[in-house]
């Protein structure tokens, strides 16, 4: 019946490589133990570990060549038993074991899995194994060199885009220098209309203090002027003064001499003083029309 199945098939000799990582079993007392795979006359086996009760650390791989029939729908099944062996007084005896389907391994990646012991005393043994085959090694290689590929391509855009940016920033550098010369043109520019000005406000400060010295000084003559007048006034009022004490003394010389006249005095003695009154008027008269007008 096998064999009829197999017609029609592709044959591929397959390398299973099993990993055992641990195995996990609880039993009664220590005991020596193995892990085998046995397919017809082939066998593989790890060497001997003594387990009890806790996880027992193996790290040991079992290699073996298996042939795979293959269709056009997928892989045909393609069994292996493993079993955990243990050292009973001298003689191998089976604690536990796994029957795995190989084909299900072909094209899957590596990984640790856990799996529960059949036949084993212990409900709760488990080991922990993975499984790859050179297939999927030459995939995973085949498709690292994919990724190789894809790295380079990406390494090459990366170096584009480094240069691009390169080029850019050699752009940006020289709008840079371009900028700084327009800055330092702008900053003279700028040193040149601030001297402009201040010439031009130390011109105008200037034409504005020389018309201020100048309004200064027409101001000082008005008011020496006003001095002057001021003094001219006082010695007219002063002068006015003397004249109506004048007009007072003529006046009382009149009444003298009208009083000498009505006590019958000496003619001579009259005129005298009437003449030197005369003389005194004339002499401040003189004196009043030399004050400026």
């Amino acid at each position: 019946m096998l064999i009829l199945k197999r017609i029609g098939t592709h044959q591929i000799k397959i390398l299973f490589t099993i990993r055992v990582h641990y195995v996990f079993l609880k039993l009664s007392y220590p005991i020596s133990a193995k892990v085998s795979w046995k397919r017809r006359n082939k066998i593989t086996e790890t060497s001997t570990i003594e387990i009890y009760d806790s996880p027992t650390d193996f790290s040991q791989e079992l290699t073996m060549s298996n042939t795979i029939y293959q269709k056009s729908s997928g892989f045909l099944p393609k069994e292996a038993e493993i079993k955990v062996l243990g050292n009973n007084f001298g003689t191998w005896k089976e604690l536990g074991r796994l029957v795995l389907n190989l084909s299900n391994y072909i094209d899957v990646v590596s990984k640790e899995q856990v799996y529960h012991l059949q036949k084993a005393q212990d409900k709760d043994a488990v080991i922990c194994l993975s499984i790859s085959t050179n297939l999927a090694k030459q995939k995973e290689l085949s498709h690292n060199e994919h990724d190789v590929d894809q790295l380079v391509k990406q390494l090459n855009d990366t170096k584009n885009k480094i240069f691009t940016l390169k080029n850019d920033f050699d752009e940006v550098l020289n709008q840079k220098e371009s900028l700084k010369s327009e800055l330092i043109t702008a900053q003279q520019e700028l040193n040149t209309l601030k001297t402009l000005e201040s010439v031009y406000a130390n011109s105008t400060l200037r034409v504005e203090n020389n018309f201020l010295k100048s309004q200064l000084e027409n101001l000082k003559q008005e008011l020496f002027s006003a001095k002057e007048t001021n003094e001219n006034l006082k010695k007219g009022m002063k002068m006015q003064g003397e004249i109506l004490d004048a007009n007072k003394k003529i006046s009382n010389g009149n009444n003298i001499i009208k009083n000498f006249y009505e006590e019958n005095k000496d003619e001579d003695k009259i005129g005298n003083q009437v003449f030197e009154l005369g003389n005194r008027l004339n002499n401040i008269m003189k004196r009043y029309g030399e004050i400026p007008k």
